[in-house]
């Protein structure tokens, strides 16, 4: 017995029990059934009928799939285009997106060179050439031409070289102590961060590293106490209010502090005197 609205089905009848084949009468119930069974089965039907594994479900790579991709990248000498991944696919026991970062992983294998010497001054010539910026795409196919290198090793080689650590030495941290007292024990703009490079020799790391242990050194001594001074006399002077804009720019130049630097020096002394304001308020109020 099948239901009239079954009966285009009956080729899939074979998959249910005679209870689900009464229970799921109407022919949208039977096709959510039956695309549930699918679903649990981990395949998905398109609308050729050619199934294909989910992406969830990672397979292990097998050596046979490595060298089937080695062997036709180093035939054809280049990457496969979309439709030739799908065929490799069909080949492989692996889904789409193993296949391409294996086909990627590959490719570059093939044209990995050899870091040399010369490698490494040419990469350091261009950045000084070009004041240490990042290359750009075009760039960075050029200079892996000239090379012979990979993009994996261009972009680690270009990592080195920018951040590529000096020597620290007594001599050098004396010069950079020396150029914190004379700008009042605070942190070097970019600009000036660059000269201190390029005098030190020191990593972008290295510099900002040695930059906090001066100044842990330095602002116990008399030159944060001036600043702190000067600060505290000015909110004296001016009833503890809030400093405008132009004022704000008059402190900066006379303490050398940043603005950031200052307005914590100026939100630390108003709320504390408004403490001291308050606490007076309240032992008047209790002799009272």
């Amino acid at each position: 017995f099948t239901f009239p609205s079954l009966s285009r089905k009956r080729k899939h009848l074979s998959i249910l029990s005679p209870v689900n084949v009464i229970y799921f009468g109407s022919g949208k119930s039977f096709r959510r059934h039956f695309s549930q069974k699918q679903k649990i089965g981990g395949i998905n039907e398109n609308a050729t009928g050619r199934s294909q594994q989910t992406r969830r479900n990672l397979t292990h790579i097998e050596p046979e799939d490595r060298i089937f991709i080695h062997d036709w990248l180093k035939k054809h000498n280049r990457i496969p285009t979309s439709r030739e991944r799908t065929l490799l696919q069909r080949k492989v026991s692996i889904n789409r997106d193993q296949l391409n970062g294996l086909i990627y992983r590959t490719w570059d294998d093939f044209s990995k060179g050899t870091i040399t010497d010369e490698v490494k001054e040419a990469l350091q010539k261009w950045l000084e050439e070009n004041d240490h910026r990042k290359p750009t795409a075009a760039e960075k196919e050029i200079l892996q031409n000239e090379l012979k290198i990979s993009k994996r090793q261009l972009e680690s080689q270009l990592y080195y070289a920018q951040h590529e650590k000096g020597v620290i030495t007594e001599d050098k941290k004396l010069i950079l102590r020396e150029w914190l007292t004379r700008h009042n024990c605070r942190k070097p703009s970019k600009e000036e961060r660059d000269e201190l490079r390029s005098v030190t020799g020191w990593s972008p790391s290295q510099l900002a590293q040695q930059v906090e242990y001066s100044l842990a050194d330095l602002r116990p001594t008399d030159v944060s106490k001036n600043l702190t001074f000067i600060v505290r006399k000015w909110m004296l002077e001016h009833g503890y209010r809030s400093p405008t804009t132009k004022e704000r720019d008059e402190l900066e130049k006379q303490t050398g502090l940043s603005r950031r630097h200052l307005n914590k020096y100026i939100h630390y002394h108003r709320k504390k005197h408004q403490y001291y304001v308050t606490q007076q308020k309240n032992e008047l109020q209790l002799k009272e």
